[in-house]
């Protein structure tokens, strides 16, 4: 980074607390979601948000219920997996909700002046349950244009990795009304950039790859898949790739001091 300056925020937007990261000089900027992991938070990896920033874009990050800044006591026993059987089905309940927040606090930010966030150009990079997100904001969001998913599945069903951990039926029955590998038309016109890996143990490569094969036989969207020998861990290389296909895809035509 260079001598430019930044502006962190943690306020609430729509009654959520929420951080906002980006260059402090009025500017609008296209705006990045970052979405954090199961049992994550966003506050111990906000130099992801300085990434975003440096990169010229307007990092926002939303926590899932029960994560980072809306952790209790009540929290800790229910992310424990050695204790609550029913992981799973709590995984896909609080990132359905946590979607559903986002498009509220989307629509907060776009009917009052701040921080100059460009909502007309929104990109998310989402690792591993925000990369669930990802799939889920993409094909639920008009704005959201491109979408990074690290170490993430569009390929709804966790009893291919998570064996024994099952879903309730009314889970159940939102998870496969909304599986991304069941819905590819709804990335029509967008961007897409998977990054997983060949040994990762939750998440298996073959639903990726499907869809990267069901997107590019329907060419009308851009789809990219980028696989590494490694298990579910964030690796540089992926960050760097995800950082370079944002800018493409929202920054593209900017000069270089917008960037």
């Amino acid at each position: 980074m260079d001598d430019r300056s930044y502006r962190l925020e943690i306020r609430k937007v729509a009654g959520f607390p929420t951080y906002h990261l980006f260059r402090d000089d009025d500017r609008p900027r296209p705006l990045v979601l970052y979405g954090h992991g199961y049992r994550g938070s966003v506050r111990s990896h906000v130099e992801r948000l300085y990434m975003l920033a440096d990169a010229g874009f307007y990092a926002f990050a939303l926590e899932a219920e029960h994560h980072g800044l809306r952790t209790d006591l009540e929290s800790l026993r229910l992310l424990d997996s050695n204790r609550n059987s029913q992981y799973a089905d709590l995984f896909f309940t609080l990132l359905l909700q946590q979607s559903a927040e986002i498009a509220t606090c989307l629509e907060a930010m776009a009917a009052e002046p701040g921080p100059p966030a460009d909502l007309a150009r929104v990109g998310v990079l989402g690792v591993s349950m925000g990369g669930y997100l990802a799939f889920h904001l993409a094909a639920q969001e008009e704005r959201v244009q491109v979408i990074c998913p690290l170490l993430a599945s569009p390929e709804w069903r966790f009893e291919d990795s998570w064996s024994g951990a099952g879903l309730t039926p009314e889970t159940e029955a939102r998870v496969r009304a909304v599986s991304p590998h069941r819905r590819p038309e709804a990335y029509r016109g967008k961007a897409i950039q998977m990054h997983n890996g060949t040994a990762d143990k939750l998440i298996p490569i073959a639903g990726p790859r499907r869809l990267w094969r069901d997107l590019s036989a329907r060419a009308d969207c851009t789809v990219e898949l980028y696989t590494y020998k490694e298990d579910h861990e964030v690796q540089p290389p992926m960050l760097r790739r995800s950082l370079a296909f944002l800018r493409r895809h929202l920054l593209d035509g900017a000069d270089e001091e917008d960037r």
